[in-house]
């Protein structure tokens, strides 16, 4: 079915196939209502991948009543989702999405322009970048100077990656609020040196980050940023070389909790904490029955 409607708050176009949405989500100043959940393997224009990112225009929204899913989509281009400045994204599911960088030093998942924002929003993808060269990866990228605000944003990152090179997963001004992060089969190996974030502007409030069957092998995962009331969570990790916390601090909260859940060190032996953060504020380490119990959790003042 072809869409319908005109655009505008009062008239959205109405979509339920991908080259409709395609088509409309990319013009600026434009209403896209979904109204269907949307598999590319339907779509008889998909033929099997797209070589622009999935864009979303300047000063556009994009939403549904509710939650909607959007799936299948193969993208090789360095970017697998971009949202123009000003634009609106809310109850929208991005799922089973893989990404395919031909060509590209650096991999974006999203590249957002100034003052976008996102609202109940998920994202699904797989990024797989198979050759030898090290690569740059940007999960959250904001190419404008004014924040992007991400509530109750779901990020699902599973990698297949030779080799990354020094780089910043959660660029500026980006501020995070109750989210949550999953990260599977990260592997640093070649003494790389990778920020969470990187700069005081990106914020995390009330967020869960997980690590799942990260090989830190070389190099550094460095946790410097604001939070307040967010926990790191490793499982099933081996974490030879170094997490640090330079110039970390809490804000307007309780700052940060760390978990290792069947995790081991350089030498195969079980790791259950880090020196680095022991008796260190704002950190505070927990074992994984801990960061299940909301009794605890509220006595530490880590929950209202």
């Amino acid at each position: 079915m072809a869409y319908t409607g005109t655009g505008t708050e009062a008239d959205p176009y109405l979509v339920s196939t991908l080259t409709d949405f395609l088509t409309c989500a990319k013009m600026s100043n434009k209403y896209v209502k979904v109204i269907s959940d949307i598999d590319a393997a339907d779509d008889e224009n998909y033929t099997g991948e797209i070589t622009e990112p999935v864009y979303i225009g300047g000063s556009t929204k994009v939403y549904a009543d509710e939650e909607k899913t959007i799936s299948g989509i193969t993208c090789t281009s360095g970017s697998l989702l971009q949202f123009g400045e000003t634009s609106f994204i809310e109850n929208i599911c991005f799922s089973n999405m893989e990404h395919k960088p031909v060509n590209a030093a650096t991999a974006y998942e999203i590249y957002a322009g100034k003052n976008t924002q996102i609202r109940n929003v998920k994202l699904s993808s797989r990024i797989s970048i198979v050759s030898n060269i090290a690569v740059s990866l940007r999960l959250l990228y904001n190419g404008g100077n004014s924040p992007n605000s991400y509530t109750e944003f779901a990020l699902d990152i599973t990698l297949n990656v030779l080799k990354l090179s020094n780089t910043t997963l959660f660029d500026d001004r980006n501020i995070l609020n109750k989210c949550n992060i999953t990260i599977r089969n990260m592997t640093i190996n070649n003494g790389a040196d990778i920020h969470f974030t990187n700069s005081y502007s990106t914020s995390l409030t009330r967020c869960s980050v997980v690590f799942k069957n990260l090989n830190l092998e070389s190099g550094y995962l460095n946790l410097p940023a604001n939070y307040s009331n967010t926990y790191f969570s490793f499982v099933n990790s081996k974490i030879a070389s170094g997490l640090t916390n330079a110039s970390t601090t809490a804000h307007g909260g309780n700052g940060i909790l760390l978990c290792f859940q069947d995790c081991t060190d350089g030498e195969g032996n079980p790791k259950t904490t880090d020196e680095r953060f022991e008796d260190k504020p704002p950190f505070d380490v927990v074992t994984p029955e801990q960061l299940k119990d909301k009794a605890y959790l509220t006595e530490i003042g880590f929950l209202p």
